[in-house]
């Protein structure tokens, strides 16, 4: 992923899950600088779709480890996937275009 960008991520989980509502978050540092929630994403079966901004990446600071997790909850049972790690691309022009 590259900063200033606007990527859209297809995570797949290893099950389909009916989720009551999940959240997809990121983290650098331990502090959250991204997260969404079931209704910024698009699931279908196993396959959740995420549309970041420019904004969104612009958050990201690279040469920094992201961490990307989703989380959720059907009935009283909570879920999250495994932590998956990526670095974010750097840009030369700072800002939005």
């Amino acid at each position: 992923m590259t900063r200033g960008t606007t990527p859209t991520l297809t995570i797949t989980l290893s099950n389909e899950i009916d989720f009551d509502s999940y959240f997809v978050t990121f983290k650098q540092d331990g502090y959250v600088v991204i997260e969404k929630t079931e209704a910024d994403t698009t699931r279908e079966g196993a396959v959740i779709t995420v549309e970041l901004t420019q904004e969104d990446t612009l958050r990201l600071r690279s040469g920094v480890a992201v961490e990307l997790q989703i989380r959720g909850k059907v009935g009283e049972k909570a879920f999250a996937t495994s932590v998956k790690k990526f670095y974010a691309n750097d840009i030369l022009k700072e800002g939005k275009i």
